[in-house]
């Protein structure tokens, strides 16, 4: 899969979950449904997933024997 391919797909995966939870949130706001840090942990994840795809994408297409390591 190309890397704009798959930036566009989980950009589009990241604000659906992202979406999910924020509708939660709003729609049950008596009760506590995310935690503090919900948000920073969300982006966190979200952006050290994408780098580790990135860098395992690049080290594939140099040579594909050694992969990523």
């Amino acid at each position: 899969m190309q890397l704009i391919k798959f930036t566009l797909y989980y950009l589009a995966y990241c604000l659906i979950l992202a979406g999910i939870a924020y509708l939660l949130q709003n729609q049950l706001a008596d009760v506590k449904i995310l935690a503090k840090g919900f948000w920073l942990v969300f982006g966190f994840l979200g952006g050290i997933t994408f780098i580790a795809y990135t860098v395992a994408d690049l080290g594939i297409k140099r040579n594909p024997e050694t992969g990523i390591m």
